[in-house]
């Protein structure tokens, strides 16, 4: 997945981001809940865990406070230590808490999550362009 963000006033694409680590086998995920002060971000949850297939593990992502919530990316593999990455966005429309996404994976495992609320496009004179690439 690529982000690219053509904000002029920071330096950083992201208003806010966290991360965490589940250390115990599980198959319920449950993305940290933010808080954007700006409206109309974008959030992106990105999911990286240790199942060593071949197959999908991201069930359908729900949460009531975002729009469009959209699976970008379920690729897991099988090859050497196997695992995989999940990416998931979906719209903020108004500033406050995003609440917390949650989705069920197919097989119990650990995993690492991070959350990030990408700040909207702002007009005018770009001064600052920023590309990740996950």
């Amino acid at each position: 997945m690529v982000i690219a963000n053509a904000n002029n006033t920071l330096t950083t694409p992201w208003e806010v981001s966290e991360n965490t680590r589940q250390t115990t086998n599980t198959t319920s995920v449950s993305f940290n809940n933010i808080t954007t002060t700006n409206a109309n971000t974008l959030i992106v949850h990105v999911i990286g865990a240790d199942t060593d297939t071949t197959t999908s593990q991201l069930g359908a992502p729900t949460n009531a406070n975002l729009t469009s919530i959209t699976e970008h990316t379920d690729v897991f593999t099988n090859t050497q230590d196997g695992g995989g990455v999940g990416i998931i966005t979906g719209g903020k429309a108004t500033a406050g808490a995003i609440g917390n996404t949650t989705l069920t994976l197919a097989t119990t495992e650990i995993f690492t999550t991070w959350t990030a609320a990408i700040l909207p496009f702002v007009y005018g004179p770009v001064f600052s362009q920023t590309v990740i690439i996950l």
